[in-house]
């Protein structure tokens, strides 16, 4: 996670996809992106509706809504 810190501070970066690796597999989680000075993130449609599923963490429950923090990881 520390590597998110730093990417963010490249003023040209519009966002970036997150994925969840497991042994084998790669599946796609969602979007973190800047915008102004929040921080957002949004779970892909199929992630979230995949019963597999797992949340990122406890600020970042299986949900539709968009989450938005001015800080990049709160906990």
């Amino acid at each position: 996670m520390r590597i998110l810190k730093v990417l963010f501070k490249f003023k040209n970066l519009i966002g970036i996809d997150v994925f969840l690796e497991k042994t084998k597999t790669r599946v796609y989680v969602g979007q973190l992106y800047r915008k102004d000075s929040n921080y957002i993130f949004t779970y892909d449609d199929a992630y979230l509706y995949n019963e597999r599923s797992i949340s990122l963490g406890p600020d970042l429950p299986l949900t539709t809504k968009t989450f938005t923090s001015n800080v990049l990881f709160p906990t």
